[in-house]
């Protein structure tokens, strides 16, 4: 990795099929500059740009901007994440903060001429109020007087963590010790990773420890219609140990499985409390995220830029919008495409 503060970055060469893609993200950290000049890093084949506010600017978080060539858009997007977080890995390091890719902002494909292409994100954090009235507060007052197993305080607990948690990796922790905590722990026998026989001490005889039966999990999983439970525990293993090869991909694997062990442990603890006038609130009241994806045909200023600095904002797409509304054309967006790009 080098860093060259203001230089010019150099070409990438291009495997035959691929394309040149340009991808950006918003960054949440409170990392600044001193200087106007972006940063720049090499990460294997792409470059990678942080173009971090001045020392004066009011505000939090910078754009990093990934220059790779890649066969599809999809697959820029995706390994743009990637190479973005291996950066900020040592980033953390160095300054002993956390930072966090927050959102995908914009996507650009290498073109020449007037007329370009770029794929538009715009996410919005939207709470969902709920309102406490007396059939809950009952509800809630007459399970506050009941002496509850620890497996269960300890589930509830671990629960309201994962509804809080922003982020994948974190709800599914959560979520899934909450699961455990249900299961509840036992003796269980050591094995050889080999053959699978027993592990015994010809001193102390068998090996044993503490932990929840993956058989029990499987079962649990199953008696709530969630579906493939072996891939979970195939997620959760590395991961709980550290293990875990942390990519994109296996962030929307986390993903996907989340609402479904909420669906597991919120069910397990209705049953054991014997919950009454369960409220129907599909989805919860947890924050959601409302996300708009723009393909857009645009008219540059620049046409012998291979990555126009006059891309369109997502403010742009809805003066557009606007306009079109109107019946005026606007003075750089062409049209907006269908959604996937085929480019």
């Amino acid at each position: 990795m080098a860093n060259g503060c203001g230089r010019e970055v150099p070409p990438v060469s291009k495997a035959q099929g691929a394309r040149r893609y340009r991808v950006e993200h918003r960054v949440r950290s409170n990392l600044r500059s001193h200087g106007a000049e972006p940063f720049h890093f090499e990460v294997g084949d792409a470059h990678v740009e942080f173009r971090l506010l001045h020392a004066g600017n009011v505000g939090e978080g910078f754009i990093a901007s990934v220059l790779l060539t890649r066969p599809s858009l999809p697959e820029a997007e995706r390994d743009a994440h990637d190479l973005v977080t291996q950066v900020l890995n040592l980033i953390s390091l160095e300054f002993k903060m956390p930072t966090l890719v927050e959102a995908a902002i914009r996507s650009q494909l290498e073109e020449s001429g007037e007329i370009r292409h770029c794929a538009i994100y715009s996410t919005e954090r939207r709470p969902r109020p709920l309102f406490l009235m007396e059939p809950q507060a009952n509800e809630i007052q007459r399970l506050l007087k009941i002496d509850l197993p620890q497996e269960v305080v300890d589930a509830l607990y671990w629960l309201r963590w994962s509804y809080l948690a922003e982020r994948v990796p974190e709800a599914f922790l959560f979520a899934w010790m909450a699961l455990e905590r249900l299961v509840g722990d036992e003796d269980r026998q050591a094995a050889c990773r080999q053959c699978g026989k027993p592990v015994a001490c010809t001193e102390h005889g068998p090996h044993t420890y503490r932990g929840a039966s993956h058989a029990k999990v499987r079962e649990l999983l199953a008696r709530y219609q969630v579906g493939n439970p072996t891939a979970l525990l195939d997620v959760r293993h590395p991961f709980v140990h550290g293990s875990l090869r942390f990519s994109f991909e296996k962030r929307v694997t986390m993903s996907d499985a989340v609402p479904r062990l909420w669906r597991a442990v919120e069910g397990e603890l209705e049953d054991r409390l014997e919950a009454k006038a369960a409220l129907d609130i599909p989805g919860g009241g947890r924050t959601r995220s409302s996300l708009e994806l723009v393909n857009c045909e645009y008219r540059t200023s620049y046409p012998a830029e291979p990555f126009p600095p006059d891309c369109p904002t997502y403010e742009d797409v809805q003066d557009y919008k606007e306009r079109i509304r109107h019946g005026q054309k606007h003075p750089k967006i062409v049209n907006l495409l269908a959604w996937p790009p085929n480019w």
